[in-house]
């Protein structure tokens, strides 16, 4: 006697169909052997975002009707485990994946770059204010120039990061590698502006000036995704 199967998958547009047969002489499959026997199920990047089921039974001999039971009662017990609300979130979350642009990996890494730059900046302005007395929640000290530098590189940066972060993230949606070697351009220049900051003299701060490209560049990469949106370009 023999059993046929047949998964229908459709995740988003494209129509994936997967079949398996098994041959089944007494007993019943179970459900890891029927996830085993889907050939690609696993190897599968994105789950389906419907699954269906299908149980076709050639003439079969008698008796063969609780093997016939026994099937779908394993292949019902699947589709549970496919709809538990662990699976559904994976689901959403490869839905998530699909909309991205492949690359967008990329760009959140960069995006854990300038936390990394941010928690240092952090850092660097609480070691100075032991080391200069300056005490919580005043901003700037009027004696210690060189923690002004320090106070002031690191305020500078938070003031600049929101609009960076708005501009990288636009930019990134359609052109997710140009945006992230602009996004290391930027987030290394502040690392630089810092560095230069911190020697107690303010022109110094220039040295990270090549940081404009960074954000200059993902604005310019911005509007062409805007103008795009309006089918002007």
């Amino acid at each position: 006697m023999k059993l046929m199967w047949v998964i229908l998958a459709k995740p988003g547009s494209a129509n994936v169909t997967l079949s398996s047969a098994a041959s089944l002489i007494g007993g019943k499959p179970s459900a890891r052997t029927f996830l085993r026997s889907v050939i690609g199920y696993r190897a599968s990047p994105r789950p389906p975002a419907r699954l269906t089921l299908s149980l076709t039974s050639p003439q079969t001999p008698s008796g063969s009707n609780s093997v016939q039971r026994a099937f779908e009662r394993e292949t019902g017990r699947v589709v549970g485990r496919l709809s538990r609300p662990r699976e559904r979130a994976d689901s959403f979350a490869m839905e998530i994946v699909d909309v991205l642009p492949p690359r967008f990996g990329f760009v959140i890494l960069t995006f854990c770059y300038s936390w990394v730059m941010l928690t240092y900046l952090a850092v660097k302005v609480g070691s100075a204010r032991k080391k200069y007395g300056v005490k919580y929640p005043t901003m700037y000290s009027d004696k210690e120039q060189v923690f002004n530098c320090i106070q002031r590189a690191h305020q500078n940066t938070l003031e600049v990061y929101p609009q960076w972060l708005v501009f990288q993230t636009i930019a990134a949606l359609v052109y997710p590698t140009a945006a992230s070697v602009l996004g290391v351009i930027w987030v290394t220049s502040r690392f630089s502006y810092a560095w230069g900051y911190y020697t107690g003299d303010p022109a110094k701060r220039m040295n990270g000036a090549y940081g404009y490209i960074g954000i200059f560049g993902v604005m310019i990469l911005s509007i062409a995704v805007a103008l795009q949106l309006l089918g002007l370009f």
